[in-house]
């Protein structure tokens, strides 16, 4: 029997010791992803994204030091461990609400914000943590070995921190299906959007899959009646939940950084305006929006980007010159007006050339397999200017309407001076003629 108690031991240490070394490797891993995000913030208020980071971060630490000192430590008397070997079990708790936290958040996020997601997700998270709260502090106790360590069990017969993992299971695979939905549902993007979209499939599987693996592992070992070895594989999973929650917010951010960033080639098409109406849609569009597809990197990720891209890729086979929707800029505004400009002055060949472009330009598209779309992606970005020219014309500054002399109406006196003069100015006006 001491030979099975020392084998469970040496289990037990073997597996701590596996987590922290993965969990400090991956601290250090990530050190530049963190000092990205602060880098990335625009004032002492922190983003959402960034606040997430830094609680998933350093909740993990705190429960993953609490714990191991106490399973490590040899220096605990019974009334110490008494006072200290409820702490682990709570920081498990804050660990995990914050970890499906960003679970939700993301789901949200994903589904473009929709009421019943939204309200799905709330009671969800509601409900689910106020069991875990419930099934992870009832019924614990002290456990100390022989070396003088702490570590808190769940006493028997009556059994309930096994039913904490299965709650959280339920809500990953809530968070997690719906996610998944809706990422299939974008279908098939190009570009940055769709390596997005494959960054948070692959991160969600990911998740699911480690995250489902050590909670069963943890069911199993809590469904024993033997209070030391409850809590053999604890370590195991804060580990897993630290990094498989940073890494989401890492790859959101790092990705919408690189949606963002400027491109290194622009090229600037100018025409001239020759209508009034062209004129004053220039000039009205330069107070609009532009900026409205970039996606932010504070973990709210906005997916009316993919919709109106997706949208649009449908709607163009069917009308070519439609005008795309309020989230298009002024270049692309451009685009379309030089387009119907284009066909209405073909006839007369000045504009040949550019059809002759647009020619070339569209068999390359063809050429390029639907395969090599998916990561044919060039950086550079192509701006159509409207141009108008303002010349001084002497003759016409003549003739504007508002030199023209004016009557004045003041008093009685003045009136009549002011009619007079303007009388003798026509009379020597008329002699001259």
């Amino acid at each position: 029997m001491d030979g099975d108690g020392d084998l469970d031991t040496a289990a037990t240490t073997f597996i701590r010791v596996i987590s922290l070394s993965i969990a400090f490797y991956d601290y250090l891993l990530t050190l530049p992803a963190e000092w990205r995000f602060y880098r990335s913030q625009r004032s002492w208020r922190l983003s959402p994204g960034c606040i997430l980071f830094i609680a998933i971060r350093y909740t993990s630490i705190a429960v993953m030091i609490t714990s191991n000192v106490g399973y490590f430590g040899k220096f605990f008397t019974p009334e110490s461990c008494q006072r200290y070997y409820i702490a682990p079990p709570v920081l498990k708790v804050l660990q995990v609400m914050v970890s499906q936290l960003i679970l939700g958040i993301r789901t949200i996020n994903i589904s473009r914000r929709s009421t019943w997601v939204t309200w799905t997700i709330v009671l969800s998270f509601l409900s689910i943590s106020a069991a875990e709260w419930f099934l992870n502090l009832w019924n614990r106790v002290p456990v100390q070995g022989l070396r003088g360590n702490c570590t808190a069990g769940n006493k028997p017969p009556v059994l309930t921190v096994w039913l904490f993992y299965v709650f959280a299971m339920v809500y990953d695979v809530i968070a997690l299906g719906i996610s998944t939905v809706y990422l299939i549902g974008f279908g098939p993007n190009n570009g940055k959007i769709a390596r997005l979209v494959r960054i948070m499939l692959t991160d969600g599987l990911v998740y699911f899959v480690a995250l489902t693996g050590v909670n069963i592992l943890n069911l199993i070992l809590y469904r024993s009646a033997d209070e030391a070895s409850q809590s053999s594989g604890v370590s195991l999973g804060y580990a897993l939940t630290w990094i498989m929650s940073q890494r989401i917010l890492i790859h959101l951010r790092d990705a919408a950084a690189a949606h963002n960033r400027s491109v290194t080639t622009q090229i600037v098409v100018s025409r001239p305006l020759v209508s009034a109406l062209s004129v004053s849609q220039a000039m009205r569009s330069q107070f609009e929006t532009k900026d409205r597809n970039q996606l932010s990197s504070a973990f709210d990720v906005d997916w009316s980007y993919t919709s109106d891209r997706h949208d649009a890729t449908r709607s163009v086979p069917e009308s070519k010159k439609k005008r795309a929707s309020g989230s298009r800029s002024q270049s692309q505004t451009a685009v379309h007006e030089s387009e119907a400009q284009r066909t209405r002055t073909t006839a007369d060949g000045s504009r040949e050339p550019e059809r002759d472009l647009e020619r070339g330009v569209s068999r390359r598209e063809e050429s390029i397999s639907e395969e090599d779309e998916e990561d044919f992606e060039l950086d550079v970005r192509v701006q159509v200017e409207e141009m108008v020219t303002v010349e001084y014309d002497p003759e016409a500054f003549a003739t504007e309407t508002y030199r023209t002399p004016r009557v004045l109406w003041g008093s009685g006196e003045e009136s009549a001076s002011v009619g007079s003069k303007s009388r003798t100015d026509d009379g020597r006006g008329s002699a001259q003629t």
